[in-house]
């Protein structure tokens, strides 16, 4: 049976975030501010304005940085978990191919103007379906608004003052192609990660048929909506880190060896249904 392609549209409303450590005065200055006031503080510093408050300490180490540059805890850039992702099915120009996960010519192809496109749809784009099956969900971004109490050393272990700052967007958040061997495309083969912080929850990983995606970035376009902002306390204890659910660790492992289960057990009740 022929293959066929299909392209995963991840969802309209997503943006960036991250999560970095901070000195100690900024929070503590900043958790008596406005957020629109430390939005702007934040800004003034990506863009390297000199109207920033002149009463706030400096971020880290006597500097301001951008915003995006403060993230040696998290840094992400997605849609939101709540988004609805759409399928086409597509056929692609005889120069073109999937190449890690990124739709593109052919080495040696013929030159190719923007005008030309890399794929043409072969049917309607689907109706949005939700992101119903999560592998996991890991605290990327979970902090306290109260400081611990630094005298009692077993129950402040791990806390680290952070600024946590997501720009909201509009747009594209990268495609998926998946190709299969001439089945229609499953949705209950397509999984996702997803990563939780105080300020949104982002999917961060894709799968199909337990195999990990790759996203493609190449016409992703977005248009910003706003700005959040908060100061906390975080434990790094408690954080999940992103290195700990690599396609080969053990917690996927597990997670698709749970979902798998689930995709029997859903068969055999459809079979018995059927009876």
């Amino acid at each position: 049976m022929a293959q066929r392609v299909f392209k995963v549209y991840t969802g309209r409303y997503g943006g960036e975030l991250t999560v970095g450590t901070v000195d100690p005065d900024f929070v503590q200055y900043w958790q008596g501010e406005d957020e629109s006031d430390l939005i702007d503080h934040c800004v003034g510093a990506q863009w390297g304005d000199d109207d920033l408050d002149p009463d706030s300490p400096t971020m880290i180490d006597g500097e301001n940085i951008p915003w995006h540059d403060c993230d040696d805890i998290e840094h992400l850039n997605g849609p939101y978990a709540d988004n609805q992702y759409f399928v086409t099915e597509i056929k692609l120009h005889e120069d073109a191919e999937i190449r890690y996960g990124e739709l593109c010519w052919k080495e040696g192809a013929d030159d190719h103007t923007f005008m030309v496109s890399k794929y043409e749809e072969v049917g309607d784009e689907s109706e949005g379906h939700d992101y119903n099956h999560v592998l996991y969900g890991r605290e990327g971004g979970y902090a306290q608004d109260d400081e611990p109490d630094w005298d009692d050393e077993e129950a402040s272990e791990g806390y680290v003052p952070v600024l946590i700052f997501h720009g909201a967007e509009k747009g594209g958040f990268g495609e998926l192609f998946i190709t299969t061997d001439g089945e229609d495309f499953d949705h209950d083969k397509f999984c996702v990660g997803v990563c939780e912080t105080d300020l949104g929850t982002f999917v961060e990983t894709y799968y199909y048929d337990e195999k990990e995606l790759e996203v493609d970035w190449g016409c992703a376009d977005t248009n910003g909506k706003g700005y959040y902002a908060r100061v906390a306390w975080l434990n790094k204890k408690w954080h999940d880190n992103r290195m700990d659910y690599g396609f080969d660790g053990e917690y996927i492992k597990d997670a698709l060896a749970e979902h798998r289960d689930y995709l029997e057990w859903k068969a055999e009740q459809a079979e018995k249904e059927a009876v």
